[in-house]
């Protein structure tokens, strides 16, 4: 079992986690790079463009993909993408990067920050903003996003 295809990171990413060896016929983009990275884990042969694809260059391939060697790292990459939870690493990776700091209110921590008021350098929550409209201590025109 094998795959061959355009190269696109999820279909890339499909062949790999089904651990298969993987042909890449790129045509643009991204697709180019996804079919390096193939190459560089050993799951594959070197990136071929559609552009100039050739009977010889699709049968080198299929021979390339044809050696053990070739299926047992697309195996191990597939192992390895099993114990890999992408959604949960990426969400902390997320998190960890938010700017907290910047993203409070001023004047209170309940609610994220969405808009300023520059005449104090505050920045208010929507809860925040409507009591101080509301109280008439500031006006809309004060309220930026």
């Amino acid at each position: 079992d094998s795959v061959c295809h355009h190269g696109g990171a999820g279909t890339t990413a499909a062949g790999l986690r089904a651990g298969l060896p993987t042909i890449v016929v790129a045509f643009f983009g991204d697709q180019f790079f996804w079919g390096d990275r193939v190459e560089q884990i050993g799951a594959g042969p070197g990136c071929l463009s559609g552009d100039n694809l050739n009977t010889r260059d699709l049968v080198n391939a299929i021979q390339f993909i044809s050696n053990p060697k070739v299926k047992e790292n697309a195996q191990r990459i597939a192992a390895q993408i099993q114990t890999e939870n992408g959604c949960a690493d990426a969400l902390r990776a997320f998190h960890k990067h938010l700017p907290l700091d910047q993203m409070h209110s001023d004047l209170e921590s309940t609610y994220a920050a969405c808009c300023r008021i520059p005449k104090y350098n505050f920045k208010v929550s929507w809860p925040v903003a409507q009591v101080l409209l509301k109280a008439q201590l500031i006006t809309e025109d004060e309220l930026s996003p």
